[in-house]
């Protein structure tokens, strides 16, 4: 088991360019709540797939302005100000996120946004 562990963990990785990170993910109040990393972009649903079309539209939208007025660093790169958020950003596996463009489970669903061309 250890040997199997050990090749799947060790195996090279393609990381993925990306721009952000958007995670959806059953919120303890009931709904879905969602959050864009490092924007700091927010939203809350009745379903898992509202969350993520909303987060999507509004990383779009963000990232305009950020072209827009060439990256400004105080805005491209924001704190998570929701305590929920910021607990389910660190339980996530980032890495498998960055590694391999999503990670899901049966309460959350994150995905890497590609970098605009």
């Amino acid at each position: 088991m250890i040997t199997i562990l050990k090749k799947l963990l060790l195996r090279p990785r393609k990381a993925v360019d990306f721009s952000c990170v958007l995670v959806t993910y059953k919120s303890k109040n009931g709904t879905w709540r969602g959050f864009v990393h490092p924007y700091n972009i927010t939203t809350e649903a009745e379903s898992k797939n509202q969350a993520l079309t909303a987060l999507r539209e509004m990383a779009d939208i963000y990232e305009e302005g950020l072209k827009k007025h060439d990256y400004p660093s105080h805005l491209a790169n924001k704190h998570l100000a929701d305590e929920e958020d910021s607990q389910m950003f660190d339980r996530l596996a980032i890495n498998s996120i960055i590694n391999q463009g999503a990670v899901k489970g049966k309460d959350y669903y994150a995905e890497t946004k590609t970098v605009p061309a």
